[in-house]
């Protein structure tokens, strides 16, 4: 109740002080009209620097002023630390890192199922565990694999709007495109346009967002053929999992690339034990799901009802003004990250979904289908339901033809996540929810989908033919044009570690926020695409690889540790950052660089690329801890990634995000179908302005 007598005090208070800074700040902007001219930016000139000098001020005098149980720190700090969300697939700590599912990376890749003994953990398995909680079988791995090799086939006109954007345009342009394009073939859409009851909202979702993991690697290889290697698209082979088909669809078919790719994708799983049961929905993801979500709300509806107005800590000034950082506000159940120990997937890190959930080849890189099994359910599945699940998404994974048709009608130059945003709302009008259909088929069939898009744009739209017998990595890897089993195994990797990172970073909250407003999945990806497609959040891997290139072409490959330390400081002298380095809630070393070194000292110990960045985890920390500016000096997962996929090939490093973009959906798509499942609201928080910020501090001084 204090809570609330907050709130209504505030209201209270918030109504004189409304009126105080209206008049306030009409007088203000009388004074700037009367004293420039009508030209907007010479106002902006003279206003900025003032608004600039006033927001520093009232976050130096006032930063600590608590809103109630909200504080003007949260407030000014972008509601950085905030809960305000429930994201079940990750959790991410300052100093642990991200969990998935409660599982760090090392845990995910000791857990989860992998292609070859002792490899990455197979992205399928990191899935099953973001969308479950529970470390899936080799068995359930396997089915997921099969799943989503099933649901993979891109719609034309998503590679039609591709193929319109410029070649040259950013890979990530392209991405975004194609993903765009595959909305058209929401399920979500369908059903709600035809009535559907909000209490199965869930079931399209899943449909779209199952879909979307299963196509996202055919679009991703497509665009990176598209752009980099003459449009000659290397299709899907069936009888590879999800991290090396990717990554055999990008053109890589060396088994340590499969690996990093089953790496990338899978480390953030969880697992359970999931002992395979007998009865005949075991196999099928969605009859599991059918057992779990009665369970799952009855268990939010008691919470609610017993512990919702307990209190989770304050909003201060700085919050607000910060972005929210820090701020807790989200649920999201499949993964969670924790400042030190990194993310866990339903509980499992990123070495315990390496070893529990299913893999392609004995201790390797675990299955992205048994990821998808794990976060959805929160359950480990076995080799056969991953093995079911794999087939599923290749069932789901032809794309329409208009899917690439609106990729194509794109310029070639365009972005690569341009043209896979474009892709994926071509596929929007496929959408089973207007359909009636169930959220589960939207999900699935959304995975199968994007790696078949993602190949057009890669290959020059000179695509590669999926190929069935490969799991969901394998296929993407091989429809990129990359067949090497450690291609395949890296991709498998790749997408395992890049599916979620608990809910609040950009990519992962613009899913959730835009789906609040029933938006379908192909919507709600596509901007989340959008968002992975900034500087800040998806594009580092891509800085840190051309900057590393930069270092060898001013110095050598053969640099030595004392030239190396006067690049970093001629870096930072010049007021620029040592990209790959740093991390918004991490602090210490990212469990996702860590197992992408793990992987490079075992399957490419002597790339000299890779011992640069060796070098540069040695040198890099200690010089930031003498400037004293940040709070984490410690490599993250984009320090590594680029470096590991140039080595097998893929060297264009605009092309890099829409890897990241395919990896992701797996876990943005598992969250939703809880979303809708659990029946969360639409997201609306209350802002303030700086007028409003200033009075109140002065009121409560």
């Amino acid at each position: 109740m204090a809570f609330f007598r907050s709130v209504a005090a505030l209201s209270k208070l918030r109504s004189r002080l409304a009126q105080q800074s209206t008049t306030l700040g009409s007088v203000r902007w009388l004074q700037v009209q009367s004293s420039s001219d009508l030209d907007l930016r010479s106002q902006l000139q003279d206003l900025i620097p003032e608004q600039q000098e006033r927001l520093k001020k009232l976050k130096s005098e006032h930063g600590k002023v608590q809103l109630g149980n909200i504080t003007v720190d949260m407030v000014i700090g972008g509601m950085r630390g905030m809960i305000g969300l429930l994201w079940e697939t990750s959790l991410l700590d300052a100093d642990e890192g991200i969990r998935f599912r409660g599982l760090s990376i090392p845990e995910c890749q000791k857990l989860l199922p992998s292609a070859v003994k002792g490899g990455e953990p197979l992205p399928e398995g990191l899935l099953w565990l973001l969308l479950t909680g529970k470390v899936p079988s080799e068995e359930q791995t396997d089915a997921l694999s099969k799943e989503l090799r099933s649901r993979s086939k891109v719609p034309d006109h998503v590679f039609k709007a591709i193929n319109a954007l410029p070649v040259a345009a950013h890979p990530m342009t392209q991405f975004a495109t194609g993903v765009m394009a595959l909305q058209v073939e929401s399920e979500f859409q369908k059903a709600y346009d035809k009535g559907m009851p909000k209490a199965k909202f869930w079931e399209p979702t899943y449909e779209d967002c199952m879909n979307l993991v299963a196509r996202l690697p055919v679009v991703a290889s497509y665009v990176y053929r598209r752009i980099y290697k003459d449009g000659k698209v290397i299709p899907a082979d069936d009888s590879l999992d999800y991290g090396a088909n990717f990554s055999h669809m990008l053109g890589f078919d060396d088994p340590k690339m499969q690996e990093l790719m089953r790496l990338y994708v899978t480390i953030h799983s969880d697992h359970e034990g999931g002992n395979v049961s007998a009865h005949t929905g075991h196999l099928d993801l969605r009859s599991q799901l059918q057992d779990l979500i009665p369970e799952q709300q009855e268990r939010l509806k008691k919470l609610k009802s017993e512990h919702g107005k307990v209190q989770l800590g304050n909003i201060t000034v700085d919050m607000v003004i910060g972005g929210m950082r820090g701020m807790i506000g989200l649920l999201w159940e499949t993964s969670l990250l924790d400042a030190d120990e990194g993310i866990r997937f339903r509980g499992l890190s990123i070495p315990e979904c390496q070893k529990l959930l299913p893999s392609a080849v004995k201790g390797g890189e675990p299955l992205p289908e048994g990821l998808l099994w794990l976060l959805l359910t929160g359950k480990v599945p076995s080799e056969e339901q991953t093995d079911a699940l794999s087939k599923e998404l290749r069932s789901r994974s032809k794309v329409p033809d208009h899917v690439f048709k609106a990729i194509n009608a794109l310029p070639v130059a365009a972005h690569p996540m341009t043209q896979f945003a474009t892709g994926v709302m071509a596929l929007q009008v496929l959408g089973t929810y207007l359909r009636g259909l169930y959220e589960f088929s939207c999900s699935a069939s959304s995975c199968g989908f994007l790696c078949l898009s993602q190949v057009v744009i890669y290959k020059d739209g000179n695509a590669i033919p999926a190929d069935d017998s490969l799991d969901y990595g394998a296929n993407f890897s091989h429809m990129l044009g990359f067949d090497d089993p450690k291609m395949q195994e890296l991709m498998r990797l790749y997408v395992t570690i890049h599916s979620d990172h608990e809910g609040g970073n950009v990519s992962a909250h613009t899913g959730h926020l835009v789906a609040s407003a029933l938006s379908d999945p192909y919507l709600s990806f596509a901007a989340a695409l959008n968002g992975l497609a900034g500087p800040l959040h998806g594009l580092a891997n891509q800085e840190v690889l051309l900057w590393i290139k930069s270092v060898v072409e001013e110095c050598g490959e053969n640099i030595t540790t004392n030239q190396l330390k006067d690049y970093v400081w001629k870096t930072l002298n010049s007021g620029k950052v040592v990209p790959g380095f740093g991390h918004g809630v991490l602090r210490k070393t990212d469990p996702r660089y860590t197992c992408q070194r793990e992987f490079a000292l075992k399957h490419l110990p002597d790339d000299p690329l890779f011992q640069l960045v060796s070098k540069l985890y040695e040198v890099v920390p200690p010089i930031l801890t003498e400037l004293g500016k940040v709070k984490n000096p410690w490599p993250n997962v984009d320090a590594h990634s680029g470096v590991l996929l140039n080595h097998f090939g893929l060297t264009e490093a605009r092309y890099f995000t829409v890897l990241f973009g395919v990896s992701r959906s797996i876990g943005i798509g598992s969250q939703l179908v809880w979303d809708r499942a659990l029946g969360l609201p639409l997201e609306r928080p209350k802002s303030v302005t700086m007028d409003w910020l200033e009075n109140y501090c002065k009121n409560v001084a």
